[in-house]
């Protein structure tokens, strides 16, 4: 069994909770589909805890933060600033600083087992594509993803909307689907978001795979702790504090 994390976003509290119930299974490996970085108070920790994960995905905010964020909206940009300065930060020795820079420019785009395939965004953009709920009504899309698709399943992030798509029923959301999901031929699978949850449901997402079966995971955490700290960083956005509690 192994476990997928994806979009921490900086929010070691998430991320902490998660690996908490991760710990709680019979786990031996632990996957990233990127953005650890971006929009929340603590990169540099959360960078730190991602070192377990066998391999860690490229996401667009750490694409952003090694060239040119110029596709960010303006509070994701300031928040992305705010994240090179940190990792850059004066108060730490500049080989811990590097470090993060090195870690960060070892992130790879796309990774593949023999019956999967792993990506940030989708297999025709690893990092920058969304695949949203509503991209399964666009047919010649879907069609060309499912045909890039190697193995019996592509898992995605970027979202932040977990579920199921499949050619034959479209975007099923976790919400829906049953405790374990047994995969079909093909589908692509976006696993959540462990700290910044977009679908409602404030509690971060992330899955654990046993064979050909998919286990979605919401885990409860303190996002007020979290709220309280990005309120007390002015070059982030309040509005990244509010979503945490709205999960949206």
């Amino acid at each position: 069994m192994y476990a997928i994390i994806s979009d921490i976003h900086s929010n070691i509290e998430a991320m902490s909770a998660v690996l908490a119930d991760v710990a709680a299974h019979p786990v031996d490996r632990l996957y990233c589909l990127g953005d650890v970085i971006g929009y929340g108070p603590n990169p540099r920790e959360c960078l730190d805890l991602v070192k377990r994960c066998e391999f860690i995905l490229i996401g667009n905010h750490e694409a952003g933060l090694l060239q040119v964020a110029e596709d960010f909206n303006d509070r994701a940009r300031r928040a992305l600033e705010w994240t090179r300065e940190t990792l850059n930060s004066p108060e730490f020795p500049k080989e811990t600083n590097y470090g993060y820079w090195d870690q960060i420019d070892r992130f790879v785009e796309t990774y593949r087992t023999d019956d999967a395939m792993f990506v940030h965004g989708s297999p025709r953009d690893p990092i920058r594509e969304y695949v949203m709920p509503a991209s399964a009504l666009d047919r010649s899309m879907m069609t060309e993803i499912f045909g890039m698709i190697e193995g019996r399943v592509c898992f995605a992030g970027h979202t932040h909307v977990p579920g199921l798509f499949t050619l034959e029923r479209g975007f099923v959301h976790q919400s829906e689907l049953p405790e374990r999901v047994r995969l079909p031929a093909k589908s692509f699978v976006n696993i959540g978001s462990v700290g910044q949850p977009r679908d409602g449901d404030n509690r971060s997402s992330y899955v654990l795979v046993d064979g050909d079966e998919v286990i979605f995971r919401r885990v409860p955490y303190d996002f007020e702790t979290t709220m309280a700290k990005i309120r007390r960083i002015p070059a982030l956005d309040d509005f990244l504090a509010r979503r945490l509690k709205s999960g949206k």
